[in-house]
Formats: C-alpha cells, structure tokens, sequence
C-alpha cells in the first residue's frame, strides 16, 4: 500500500517529499501544453507533483529517426527547474545525465509527456514518455484480493451445491506461497455445519479461465495441488496434532486421514479434462484416504460444480486400456556427423534418436540438433532454458564469439542422399572448428571437479545430467536391473494433460518392468507422480501396448515397481508421510543417493515406502 501521511513515510524510511498525492492535488489530464516564460514556474510546480506521487518511472524516449529507447527511471534520477525562463528536464538517459529544455508537456491517462530538444538550439523536439511503475507490493495485493474474491466465489457455490443453508463459511484464505512477493495459488476454505467439516480447495490459476486462454494459463499442478491438499486435510484432522510424537510423522499423517469422521470431507475443484486427472490421481491412494475425498468439476462461467466420481485402482487402469496407444521402438543409425561429433567427447556425449533427425547431448544437456527437412541435413547450436529458437540466438553469440553463422544455421550436406561421403566431409570441414571450440567450453564447465559450479552450463539440467549417468550403467543403482534394454523420456500419451514423459523404464533380471523417477531437487508431489507413472505403464503392460519396447526380454505377469531417486538430503521433508497415503499396491521404494552424484552414482540407503 502507498502511504498517506508524513508519520507512515517516516516509518517505512522514504522521505515525506515522496509521498503519494491525492487526486485533488493533480492537475487534470490535458493535451501538449507549449511552455512559455510565464507558465514555466507553473508547469515545474504541476511536474513536481506528478512525479513525486510515484517513487519509480518507466521512461520511452523516442527521437525525430523514430529510434526508440527505454529504461528504468527512480524519482531521484530525474529533475524539474526553471533557468532563464526555461523548463528545464534532467534525467537519466540513453546518453547518461542530460538536460533537455522543455518546449511542450501533457498528462493524459496518468503518462506525462514532454517535447524535449537541446538547450539554446533549433532541433527538432523529441518525446519523452513517463509511465508511473506500480510495486511489487501493490502488484501482489491485488492479485491476493482476486484470489480470495475467488475463493468466496467457490465456497458460496459450494453451498449452494449443497441445497443447505445451514453451511456457514468457517475460512476463506489462500495456501502459504512458495514465493515472499506472491500469494498463493491454492483455495483453502472450510465449511462447517455443527461439527461436520469440508476442506475445499482448488487451483486458482486455472479456475474460471474461458477456454480460449486457458491454453496461455498456468499449467495445472495437478501433483502438487493433491499434495498440499492432503497435507491440509492431515492438519485438520489431527485432533491432537502434538500428540503420538513418538511414533514419527509417517504414522501421524496417515492415522490422522484414516481417522478422519465421515463428517470431514475434501472437495477438490477444477476445471475441465483437470479434474478427470485429478480423479485418475485419487485412485491411486489408500481406500480410507480416497473415501475422504471428492473431486468437482467447475464450468467456465464457475456457476455450478459436476461431481467428478473416483474410481478404484483396478477400475482407473480396467477404463485406460481402451485409450492406451501401442509405444514403439524408434530404429536408429546415426548419422556420420553426429558420430563424428560423438567422438569429441565419447565419455559424456549421447545420441538421441528423434523422428525426423537427432539430438547430441553433453552429459544430458542438449547442445546440438541434426534435422532432415526438405531432403536437406540441417545443423542448429544451442544451450539455453529457454524456448529452443531462443537458445540457438542466444548460444551463437555466447559460444562462437560472433563468428559468421550462416553455415551453421542452414548446413546442407547434399541435395541428395544425405550419406555422400564427399558432402559429409565438406560439412564437417565447415563445422569442426565451431564445433571444437563449443566442446571445449562444456568439457571446462560441464564436469563434477569444475572450478566454477556458477556456471550457467553446469547448472543446466541437472535431472537430465543424472539420467545420461543412469544410462551408461544403470546397475549402479540396482544390481538386479537389466543394463538393456533401457528406455528413457518414454510418453504414454500426446495430450497436454499427459505431457510429463517417464523418466526411465528398465526392466530386472526376472522380468519385471521397473519405473524410475528422478529428482535432483525437494518436489512434494513426487510421490503421486511416481504413483501415477505407475498407472499409466501398468495400463500399458495390461494392453500390451509395451511389447515392442522389450522384445527380447520375455516380461513377467506382475505389475511395476517404482523408484523414486534423488540425492540424500533432497526428498521433501513430506515424502515419506505423502508416499503412506499410496494405495499398498503401488510398490515405491526410496533411493537416496549420494550428494556428489555428479562424480559417480553411489546408493547410500534404499527403503520400501508406502506399504501397508
């Protein structure tokens, strides 16, 4: 919030000359106003105000070339006098501080704008554009009090589908945000009715969204959403939540859902395909878990709730099998120049095979792209977390020293067969030294004994990094795992629900399918992401839509395992209580591996979780 008066300046620490004005005190908005030598003390006293009532600016400058410029500007960094009857405007410019003579301004839709020109001269003027900046405090308010007027909005149509009006709203507020700046994104409300309870939560960056938008919205966290949904309801039904210390937070968690009265439900709200997957993630908890839950879905127009019903655990993979596609097993045969690449770096560079080219990764981080497109070989460069056109832009300028490109964004080896030995070597011969000089920088930075780990190409990527370690020896982490065959990034759906690939899919010794999921990082929800991994390949394995990835292993008749994997000190610290809460069938076990597991994967302690 601004302040509005001289003590709450002084206690927030800015000076009084910075406090926000009121309306009143603002000159209307009016077209350009020519400055004469009458009006110029006039015109500084109205600029003072209007630029003393916001404490930062976003300036445009925009010159006679139509040359554009902007920037960031503080209050202090600009200035209003009068010099010889002259408006005078300094601030900090695309030139540095400069002071320009003002021959016009305006303030219109809460913009100031002054036709500036250099002092004692005829030049044409230019425009200067003042926008005021709203705060990040400010910014996070208002969207807390949407949010919440959201949340009312949800819990008076809850009522509603309730058809009582004896349900009175207990709690409106929002979930603890994982970001200081910013609300949460979670509902929690709480209806009561005498000692009868219901939890109702939902996600609010995707609730409500007309479905024209909801393509640009927020990705639902369907995982993290049940996650921190179950924790909730955890709390709420703990009648002595200090109590049963001693027999750790495992046993607490889950004794605290499975006692929950018939009289204190969950209800999770979302929009769409969301909450069929929501459901779909329900059927994968224990059967006292599930009964205390429920799962509605919301129209656009967020005027009634459809109850979305969960189906068991056989129930939810019996009514996939229908839907499940047949996986297949791409047949590759590099190309002479990603083989030639490979062998910069045979240690650490991987092949990966994609439909119309492949993709050269340097311990999982991809670096290089070969396509084949229009009966023509293409090469692409890149490394960056941003989107793919970006980060081939963006790593030309980092890695080859503005060295021409053209070669390299369109290299065609021939017009005809793509393995011509002579077009091949012309190729190479034109790639090799940028080629060189890229490895170069990843063999210096991307390695465990690097002596910067601020390095942006260390930091990338750091799951696919301990996938690529996986790969090349995957008994390091089981013995009793098949070396291949081995799969990773495997995708048992194209739909944009069904985005997130598997992360490895191997197979042990006596044939059965083993899912491992990797994590370098604390994730709440990997629990239900394990568990739902779990649902969809042993979908698969019922349909024998698996056959082709293992035809040379002859696959046992029983149901996956699951490994979550993910250094010692980084499972979340509700792992364990989240992962009680899986239906016992889902068999998850707990791999804790070594911290300096760049260096060479070590288990340091493996667990079965879950189990009943």
């Amino acid at each position: 919030m601004q302040p509005h008066s001289d003590a709450l300046c002084h206690a927030r620490g800015l000076p009084v000359a910075f406090a926000p004005i009121t309306n009143a005190t603002l000159p209307m908005s009016s077209p350009f106003t020519n400055i004469t030598k009458d009006a110029a003390g006039n015109a500084r006293r109205d600029i003072t105000r209007l630029l003393d009532a916001h404490a930062e600016w976003f300036c445009t400058e925009e010159t006679t070339a139509h040359q554009t410029s902007n920037h960031h500007l503080r209050r202090v960094d600009c200035d209003v006098n009068v010099e010889r009857h002259q408006l005078i405007f300094s601030f900090w410019g695309a030139q540095g501080f400069t002071a320009h003579s003002v021959r016009a301004w305006s303030y219109d839709d809460n913009q100031i704008k002054f036709q500036i020109a250099i002092l004692d001269t005829v030049t044409p003027a230019s425009l200067v554009t003042l926008t005021p900046r709203a705060s990040i405090t400010d910014d996070a308010a208002r969207l807390e009090h949407a949010r919440l007027e959201l949340c009312a909005r949800l819990a008076h149509l809850a009522i509603n589908a309730l058809d009582e009006t004896a349900w009175k709203i207990e709690t409106c507020a929002l979930s603890p945000s994982t970001r200081r700046t910013r609300p949460g994104r979670f509902a929690r409300v709480i209806l009561a009715r005498g000692r009868s309870r219901i939890a109702l939560t939902c996600d609010l960056t995707n609730i409500a969204t007309p479905t024209n938008a909801r393509k640009t919205a927020m990705r639902p966290a369907t995982d993290s959403l049940l996650a921190s949904s179950l924790l909730w309801l955890a709390r709420l039904a703990a009648s002595r939540p200090a109590a049963s210390r001693k027999h750790g937070r495992i046993k607490r968690a889950r004794s605290a859902i499975d006692n929950t009265p018939a009289s204190t439900q969950l209800w999770i709200v979302a929009s769409g395909a969301h909450a069929s997957d929501i459901a779909l993630r329900c059927a994968c908890l224990r059967p006292t878990t599930r009964a205390c839950v429920r799962v509605y879905g919301a129209n656009d127009d967020l005027t009634a709730l459809t109850d979305e019903p969960t189906p068991s655990l056989d129930e939810a993979v019996r009514t996939s099998r229908h839907t499940a596609s047949r996986l297949t097993c791409l047949t590759h045969h590099p190309s002479q120049l990603a083989e030639r690449i490979r062998l910069l770096a045979p240690e650490a560079i991987d092949i990966i095979p994609a439909r119309h080219g492949e993709t050269l990764r340097f311990h999982g981080l991809a670096f290089a792209r070969l396509r084949r497109l229009m009966n023509r070989e293409h090469l692409w460069l890149g490394v960056s977390h941003n989107t793919r056109t970006r980060a081939k832009r963006d790593y030309f300028r980092l890695a080859i020293n503005d060295t021409d490109t053209s070669d390299i964004s369109d290299t065609n080896t021939s017009d005809t067969d793509a393995g011509d030995t002579n077009a091949t070597a012309h190729t190479w011969r034109t790639v090799s030294p940028i080629i060189g000089e890229l490895i170069a920088k990843l063999v210096a930075a991307r390695r465990h004994d690097s002596s910067n780990h601020r390095h942006t190409l260390f930091h990338l990527a750091p799951e696919s990094w301990l996938e690529s370690l996986l790969r090349r020896d995957i008994t390091r982490l089981d013995a009793g795992l098949r070396l291949a065959p081995l799969h990773a990034q495997i995708r048992t759906a194209h739909t944009a629900s069904h985005a997130r690939p598997v992360d490895l899919l191997a197979v042990r010794r006596d044939g059965r399918l083993v899912v491992i999921e990797l994590k370098v990082a604390e994730d709440d929800a990997l629990p239900f992401q394990a568990a739902d991994y779990w649902r969809r390949i042993e979908t698969l394995r019922q349909a024998h839509g698996l056959d082709s990835l293992f035809e040379t292993v002859r696959l046992a008749d029983a149901p996956p395992l699951v490994y979550a994997v993910a250094p010692l000190l980084r499972f979340a610290r509700s792992f364990d209580s989240l992962a009680a809460l899986i239906s016992p069938r889902i068999e998850l076990y707990r791999f804790d591996i070594n911290e300096d597991w760049r260096a060479g994967v070590r288990v340091m302690r493996r667990a079965r979780v879950g189990s009943a």
